[in-house]
């Protein structure tokens, strides 16, 4: 069974939705591509950023609009999958625990 999110139309429809489409690549990492939190915490020396600007370079050079929104938008995600996991690091430096890795 599949979570499904429903994220609210905020632009009209002949406006762009980047944005959610960001979201949305990033939840279906996480409902549909079978990442974790726990296996994301694991990339501590720079994984996912290399991973997102070798995505977002690679959309600089795809042959179609459609291919290289994709990979746009597929990079950003990543972007968002490494702030988010800085941001538990930072938590959990809080509580004590201490992440392997990047001071």
């Amino acid at each position: 069974m599949h979570t499904v999110l429903l994220l609210p139309r905020i632009l009209p429809p002949a406006e762009p939705t980047a944005s959610l489409d960001v979201l949305r690549d990033r939840f279906t990492m996480l409902t549909e591509l079978g990442h974790t939190l726990a296996d994301e915490d694991t990339f501590t020396c720079d994984e996912l950023v290399i991973a997102a600007l070798s995505t977002i370079d690679a959309g600089t050079v795809a042959t179609s609009i459609a291919e290289r929104r994709s990979l746009l938008v597929r990079g950003a995600a990543l972007l968002i999958t490494e702030i988010e996991r800085i941001d538990r690091a930072a938590a959990n430096t809080l509580t004590g625990i201490t992440e392997m890795g990047h001071a």
